[in-house]
């Protein structure tokens, strides 16, 4: 082996041992030298080519060193966090949520859920400026101020960002499919350079042109950026019927020069991955004494939270309008009542109602059974606000019926005591409201009471 050879086997004997310290390839460094062995009794034609596919296998080696590297370069480490269950959240979920985010109480309005740090807006430096936020959006507005999209579906979503981007008012990167407790989602992060009205989304109808959060929208912000998960979730549709059925949002904003920035995307990438589905039983069971029963609830109530009045002969379930939209998205009551006493003292609610001039009864008032007692039930409209006509669960506490509303109401009596009403209203000829009467029945003939 003449000089030259005894230098590059050397150099290559070495190159070996330090790709086995560092990928941890001792099987390969060993047959490497082995080969390089060879070399001493080999003409200087087959010495070259042997060199030539050692360093071949030096570099190939490499390349899986670097490539077994890069996969153990972890993102930022997550804040520290502590579990978090929502509370009649429109998607019933538990997650970990940031310990930075848990010290304050979350802003909640049923679709949308905030946890906001002290905001800046010049020196960011310290890097206190995060807003972590869970939002169902029911629609969004796009690159003009007359864009107002309805969003339902997640894919939808991501092709009004994609509109945005070609708008050139965002930039989007990083994007990655995931998977969030079985369901499909996309990461990605989002730049900003310029403010987008209503761009992130709304949880109400939305005005033209959005103003706000105090509008029910939520703006992409100039000189921010959010790290976005949209998620293929079960949340609640913008209409009854549930042919429209927006995304999940989980992000993270925070502004530009946030000295913490990395450590806020591994904390959305730690909520996303944390996050678990509630199944929510359909089944509800009072715990009153003064009216115990269980019921199956119609399937746009088993999300909502049930308010329970404190004399116990009231549980309602409601979803109300948000404020300044048109109401399209039908708000819907449920509710179960077991009066104090009939609004102007008769036996017979029901009967008072259909005789009311100010009453439109729909169809005829038909008897039925509930639990092995007597019932009757109808649907109800008015164009007026009737108050108190339902009864009173407590002194000073009583229900009525609601102008633009249609109501199913059963009537359930039993010797000796005040009847039992329940009922389900909702916007009259409200979009997706068509199955409403089926799906009071329905619950109805679920009903049971005790003892």
């Amino acid at each position: 082996m003449n000089d030259l050879e005894t230098r590059l086997s050397a150099a290559l004997h070495a190159e070996a041992d330090d790709l086995s310290a560092r990928v941890d390839l001792p099987a390969a460094a060993a047959e490497l030298d082995t080969r390089l062995d060879s070399l001493a009794g080999a003409n200087r034609r087959r010495t070259w080519v042997l060199v030539a596919a050692a360093a071949a296998a030096v570099v190939a080696a490499l390349a899986v060193g670097v490539l077994l590297t890069a996969s153990r370069h972890d993102s930022a480490p997550a804040s520290p966090s502590t579990s978090y269950a929502t509370d009649g959240y429109v998607v019933p979920l538990t997650f970990a949520l940031p310990d930075w985010a848990a010290a304050s109480k979350p802003l909640d309005d049923g679709r949308k859920l905030v946890w906001q740090q002290d905001q800046c807006w010049t020196d960011c430096s310290a890097g206190q400026d995060a807003k972590l936020m869970l939002l169902a959006p029911q629609l969004v507005f796009g690159p003009g101020p007359s864009d107002r999209l309805v969003i339902p579906s997640s894919a939808a979503y991501l092709a009004h960002l994609d509109a945005l981007q070609a708008a050139h008012l965002i930039v989007l990167s990083g994007s990655h499919r995931a998977t969030v407790d079985g369901h499909p989602a996309t990461v990605l992060d989002v730049a900003t350079s310029v403010d987008v009205s209503g761009g992130l989304g709304c949880i109400g109808s939305g005005q033209m042109p959005p103003a706000g959060p105090e509008d029910g929208c939520w703006s992409l912000v100039a000189g921010t950026h959010v790290r976005l998960a949209v998620i293929d979730a079960d949340t609640k549709p913008y209409y009854g019927s549930g042919e429209v059925s927006p995304p999940l949002l989980a992000l993270i904003r925070t502004n530009d020069g946030n000295a913490n920035q990395a450590t806020y995307d591994a904390d959305l990438d730690h909520v996303v991955a944390t996050m678990r589905f509630v199944t929510v039983k359909p089944t509800y069971t009072s715990t009153s004494s003064v009216l115990p029963f269980t019921i199956v609830m119609p399937a746009w109530a088993v999300s909502v939270q049930p308010a329970e009045s404190t004399s116990g002969r009231l549980v309602m379930w409601e979803v109300n309008c948000e404020p300044n939209a048109d109401c399209a998205h039908a708000p819907k009551l449920f509710a179960v009542l077991n009066a104090e006493s009939p609004g102007t003292g008769e036996a017979d609610p029901l009967l008072l109602l259909t005789e009311d001039p100010r009453v439109t009864t729909i169809g005829m008032v038909t008897p039925t059974m509930v639990d092995g007692r007597p019932a009757q039930v109808g649907t109800l409209s008015t164009d007026k606000d009737i108050p108190d006509v339902l009864g009173c669960e407590a002194a000073r506490s009583c229900l009525g019926l609601f102008a633009g509303t249609t109501t199913r109401i059963a009537e359930i009596t039993e010797q000796g005591k005040p009847p039992i009403l329940v009922w389900q209203s909702w916007t009259t000829g409200a979009p997706g409201t068509d199955s409403m009467s089926a799906d009071f029945d329905k619950a109805l003939a679920s009903m049971t009471f005790g003892a």
